[in-house]
């Protein structure tokens, strides 16, 4: 199974600093390099990958971050969102959840959940790694996921009520968790 996710800067980043092989960002990239994590990506995103993968407090080698930049432009497919306000807190994010929202089935992976509205697809890496183990998992039985899904979680919060609309797709590990930041 194919997973498309765009993939924030500081996934990247984790993943080349790391030492830690089994790490979650370790893992990401290399279901990128398989071609089962297919990457969302465009001109601004791949020129903010090379730009902070540069930055001299990384110490990290020009060829691979080259190596990373051309994985993500051969094995991604480019897409250009619209551009128009944002009220992030960081505005060089805004591209990232643009992309993610020309897809209805992408995830956005980051390690900085605060930075992006609260959504059932925008997942930090250890759950995107817990989604692509269970569908390998599923795929290799033959049988559907055992855990229960959802691909949309609607919230009201109104006098301290929460009300939620469940379909099938996201696992619900994660709307655990969003629960829990609501909450």
């Amino acid at each position: 199974m194919k997973t498309f996710a765009v993939i924030d800067t500081n996934v990247i980043v984790s993943a080349m600093l790391t030492h830690n092989q089994e790490s979650p960002t370790r893992f990401i990239i290399e279901k990128v390099r398989l071609g089962q994590i297919i990457p969302m990506t465009n001109k601004q995103i791949m020129e903010e990958y090379v730009e902070v993968l540069s930055r001299s407090k990384f110490k990290l080698n020009p060829e691979a971050i080259q190596d990373v930049k051309c994985l993500f432009e051969v094995r991604g497919v480019h897409l250009v969102p619209e551009t128009s306000e944002h009220p992030f807190i960081d505005p060089d994010d805004y591209i990232f959840y643009a992309t993610y929202l020309l897809k209805e089935d992408a995830y956005l992976v980051t390690g900085n959940l605060r930075h992006y509205p609260v959504e059932p697809r925008i997942i930090p890496p250890a759950d995107m790694m817990r989604i692509i183990k269970l569908s390998e998992t599923s795929a290799g039985n033959g049988s559907k996921p055992a855990a229960r899904t959802a691909s949309h979680v609607a919230t009201n919060v109104v006098a301290g009520t929460i009300t939620l609309s469940f379909f099938f797709k996201t696992p619900i590990i994660i709307i655990t968790k969003i629960i829990k930041r609501i909450i």
